[in-house]
């Protein structure tokens, strides 16, 4: 008799929680928001343009709208002195670096990275000195075997990593 107690109980209880819908185990539903497909094929890129990096900026900081008049109204980037921002051109390393080191100097307080990095290929002359050692000092930027390659493309992961390092400084 006590076992057909328990076996009915056993019963009972699968019902009901048959019944009431739970399957045992916590389902947890995340709402995320669908890909981006285009930051996801930019960011697969070893080259990429001004527009791609607009469209980064963009994308990182949830501007809404056109990226091009986004970047150029935050001041992230600028049109060129003929009024034209020319989303086609090729992006170089040395460029974003000072890109980056004009949009932390519009910052109250800017940031001053506790070592200044040397780097093998950057001479003490170079024009683009002082950016390069502020951004990847600042870990903004990295250097790929102690050397920044001023000249090379930026790539896209490249600028998805230094955007996110950017916004957390400016946050």
């Amino acid at each position: 008799m006590k076992k057909w107690n328990k076996l009915i109980h056993v019963f009972l209880s699968f019902l009901i929680i048959l019944l009431a819908g739970c399957s045992g185990k916590k389902e947890i539903k995340k709402n995320l928001p669908p890909p981006d497909y285009k930051l996801l094929e930019i960011i697969s890129r070893d080259v990429i343009t001004r527009g791609n990096l607009a469209y980064i900026f963009e994308s990182v900081f949830q501007g809404s709208g056109n990226e091009i008049n986004f970047v150029v109204r935050r001041g992230f980037m600028e049109k060129l002195p003929d009024g034209k921002f020319y989303p086609q051109d090729t992006v170089k390393r040395f460029q974003f670096a000072i890109l980056i080191t004009r949009i932390l100097f519009t910052l109250p307080d800017m940031p001053v990275p506790d070592t200044i990095p040397e780097m093998k290929d950057i001479d003490y002359n170079y024009f683009a000195r002082r950016a390069i050692q502020l951004v990847v000092g600042l870990h903004i930027m990295r250097l790929r075997k102690d050397k920044f390659y001023p000249n090379l493309p930026l790539s896209g992961a490249e600028a998805l990593y230094s955007i996110k390092k950017l916004k957390g400084i400016m946050e």
